[in-house]
């Protein structure tokens, strides 16, 4: 809803003689921070995509329209859920309002090691930044994409949303699966953020209660990835029986936007390992079947989908290196889910007073580290 409302929040704001008085005293300069994490954990991985793009539009044109210099601050996090994947591809797929010759944007967690620990990586991916806002901000601006694009893309919208809801919002058992299935309530005394997992600090009743880092980094740990796809396959798999593949493969071919929320959901489609996620139902009450198979099932259609539009043979085709470097760390971090969803099973059964309890949450907790680690997409 604030994404949705941000042109008009910010243009009262711009219209408020007092706030524009600090403007001016400012240089009439404004920056706006854009949260991922939280649109994407309300609203699943397309909808979340898409109304954040149309945020950077409206914030554009109520700043254009009032005289004001706009900064946009990303506020992305590693994985594809949280606004991650390649910095310059994202850089280019901005709305052509929004295309300043300026960007800040958060970098978090193992994301930090992978690009700046190094002084030629550092040095490489800087120059991949500003060689796409250059290109961005003074290159051709492309053509304003076709009124049945905008009408396709926002029916995958709402029917991902849809399909994301069934599921996170309106299946009464699932916040217990979640919380059964992956680390997040041993997340909790992980000093690994300045905030609790949950708004309230106590277990979460609700999903809104849930912060959305923990939400996302949860999803990774299993290797389930969720939020970085679930609800796609559905909304794709629909609209190519309604309508054929023609335009969803003309809108990936022709309209950058697309095409990297297309990539980036094939990112987390890729790096999510089924086989693992199945491990980990273990820890699942055997009621919460149902839930599980919904989720095997999505990933089966966002799969299938993602590769008719996209028009490879196999996920990752055209990313070698990711899809070699990710076969090269699995058999490592096959050992750590193993390990921690033993050591969690330990750990749940005892009761809180058992002696032993502590030494197993510290074990616990080297293995979180060790997944996110390795998966290097987390942050």
């Amino acid at each position: 809803d604030e994404l949705r409302r941000c042109g008009t929040i910010m243009a009262d704001l711009f219209g408020n003689p007092a706030y524009r008085a600090a403007l001016a005293a400012r240089g009439d300069r404004q920056q706006v921070m854009l949260g991922y994490s939280d649109s994407n954990k309300d609203a699943g991985y397309l909808a979340a995509t898409w109304q954040t793009y149309r945020a950077q539009e409206e914030l554009s044109l109520a700043a254009k329209d009032a005289g004001v210099l706009l900064d946009i601050f990303h506020g992305r996090g590693g994985a594809v859920g949280r606004g991650g994947g390649p910095m310059g591809r994202a850089i280019q797929a901005r709305p052509p309002d929004a295309r300043f010759p300026r960007l800040k944007v958060t970098e978090q967690g193992e994301v930090i090691f992978a690009r700046y620990s190094h002084p030629a990586i550092a040095e490489r991916h800087f120059e991949q930044i500003i060689n796409a806002l250059l290109l961005s901000a003074r290159g051709t601006p492309e053509a304003v994409p076709d009124a049945a694009w905008l009408a396709t893309i926002e029916r995958l919208v709402v029917d991902s949303r849809a399909h994301y809801g069934d599921l996170v919002h309106r299946t009464p058992t699932f916040l217990r699966f979640f919380r059964q299935v992956t680390p997040f309530t041993e997340l909790s005394s992980l000093n690994i953020a300045s905030r609790p997992v949950s708004r309230s600090g106590a277990a979460p009743q609700r999903l809104s209660d849930l912060r959305a880092i923990p939400w996302g980094f949860s999803w990774a740990q299993v290797r389930a990835s969720l939020p970085g796809w679930y609800g796609l396959g559905t909304a794709l798999t629909d609209a190519i029986a309604r309508d054929g593949l023609g335009t969803l493969q003309a809108m990936y071919a022709g309209w950058r936007p697309f095409t990297t929320a297309i990539d980036n959901a094939q990112r987390s489609l890729g790096i999510a390992d089924m086989r693992t996620f199945r491990r980990y139902l273990t820890l699942a009450s055997p009621d919460d079947a149902p839930i599980a198979d919904r989720i095997f099932a999505e990933y089966d259609r966002s799969m299938a989908s993602v590769l008719r539009v996209t028009g490879e043979a196999a996920l990752l085709e055209r990313t070698s290196t990711l899809a070699r470097s990710i076969r090269l760390r699995n058999p490592y971090l096959d050992a750590l889910h193993i390990a921690q969803i033993t050591l969690l099973q330990r750990y749940r059964a005892l009761p809180d007073d058992a002696p032993d309890r502590a030494a197993l949450l510290d074990a616990i907790h080297h293995t979180i580290n060790g997944i996110a680690a390795g998966l290097q997409t987390t942050g």
